[in-house]
């Protein structure tokens, strides 16, 4: 009980956020929900915006190449509540024409 008092009153306690550095999100992400999204859910949901697709019509089309793929595995990663398996995510990339390839070294 002690530790929650506690915890209720730190959490009155202003924070000064004047000191930390703006960040820009990192090459390739995607705000969502006021969450960055990058990464290979990223780069779906940045090429299902590209080509107009919803989730419903990337989940018809990546049902062809996975037909156990249930649509909620669909909903549910991008919105960030859920993992997917490879063969999932192999769907999604093959039904928007994407494809994994190690990031160019410089």
């Amino acid at each position: 009980m002690r530790d929650l008092h506690r915890r209720a009153a730190s959490d009155l306690v202003p924070i000064n956020t004047s000191e930390i550095p703006a960040q820009q999100p990192a090459d390739g992400s995607w705000v969502r929900g006021g969450h960055l999204v990058g990464g290979i859910r990223g780069a779906i949901i940045r090429e299902m915006q590209q080509q107009s697709l919803t989730r419903y019509q990337l989940w018809k089309k990546a049902r062809i190449l996975c037909p156990k793929l249930p649509s909620s595995a669909i909903y549910e990663y991008l919105d960030g509540r859920r993992q997917a398996g490879g063969v999932y995510i192999e769907a999604m990339l093959n039904a928007l024409g994407l494809e994994v390839k190690p990031k160019a070294t410089a």
